[in-house]
């Protein structure tokens, strides 16, 4: 907890837009800075003050005998100067605005009364924190891990709880600090005006620890409505695919029944007719030859019938 502390002190510490050590000032890209002359550098009389750029660019010039100032062509519309004070001030700042700025007084002697050496740098970005592998170490979880930020990285492992503090610093003032805290990897990228911080919280049971990307659960969520798809289509077909074989078997069981019934259909008796016995004695044999030929279509039709049914 002491090292998690130190950190939240350290990130607190640099946030400023502006942090200066002795004459050095670092300034945040697109920042306005504030240069400052010490009152007691500065002589009871002098005739004129003017600010330097890399001691060799005037920006601006205040005569003091008759309080005016005089802004040079390429810094007029992007500085301010304070009469009384005779402070500078530098507005929405550029990287290409870093160097020396200097201060330098005329009169009787000339010398330098302030000089600042300014670098505009921008904001850190929040470092990458990558678990390379976990897993099980007895009854604590081990993670080999990577923090990364800028141009700089650090690998460790978290074991029993804890790590090795590591930290390491560029030339260009961004620096990496790597603590772990009881159950937290903690990674905190940093530079002389801005701080950022990542951690990862380590479960007790040392769970898969690698984070689904955007594309992986974008993937997921297709391959999943491709197969809810493939399952609606396929239950689709094989009820269309009953349905038409249910059609077929109940037509194919109601033929056998309709030539039944018209085998089976009844003959009327025909009326006698007096005088005509002999008529009456050819209907008589041509109803029974008719007779005969339906008995015979009827056993023809069971016979099939019977054999469908033990195929």
């Amino acid at each position: 907890m002491a090292s998690a502390s130190v950190i939240i002190f350290t990130a607190l510490l640099v946030i400023n837009k502006g942090f200066s050590t002795e004459d050095t000032v670092f300034v945040e890209t697109g920042a306005s800075l504030q240069l400052n002359i010490q009152r007691d550098k500065l002589p009871d009389k002098f005739e004129e003050i003017f600010w330097l750029n890399n001691k060799s660019d005037t920006i601006v010039k205040y005569y003091k005998e008759f309080k005016k100032v005089k802004f040079y062509d390429d810094y007029k519309d992007i500085v301010e100067f304070n009469n009384e004070s005779f402070s500078l001030t530098l507005k929405n700042m550029k990287k290409t605005d870093s160097g020396v700025y200097t201060a330098r007084i005329t009169g009787k002697t000339n010398r330098d009364v302030a000089e600042h050496r300014v670098s505009v740098i921008d904001p850190v970005k929040t470092p990458e924190l990558t678990v390379n592998s976990n897993g099980l170490n007895g009854n604590s979880c081990s993670v080999n891990f990577t923090c990364r930020a800028h141009d700089l990285s650090l690998i460790s492992t978290y074991n029993n709880g804890s790590c090795s503090p590591e930290e390491v610093t560029s030339h260009e003032k961004f620096t990496l600090i790597l603590i772990c805290s009881n159950e937290t990897i903690i990674c905190n990228h940093s530079n002389p005006i801005s701080s950022e911080t990542n951690k990862i919280n380590i479960p007790q049971n040392c769970e898969d620890l690698h984070p689904k990307k955007p594309e992986q659960q974008i993937y997921s969520i297709t391959h999943r409505n491709i197969v809810i798809c493939m399952v609606t289509v396929s239950s689709v077909v094989l009820l269309i695919f009953l349905f038409i074989r249910g059609k077929i078997n109940k037509g194919t069981k109601q033929r056998p029944n309709t030539v039944y019934e018209e085998v089976n259909t009844k003959i009327k008796p025909m009326k006698t007719v007096k005088g005509d016995s002999h008529i009456y004695d050819q209907i008589l044999a041509q109803t029974k030859e008719e007779k005969e030929e339906n008995s015979t279509i009827y056993h023809t039709v069971g016979q099939h019938l019977q054999h469908q049914a033990r195929d």
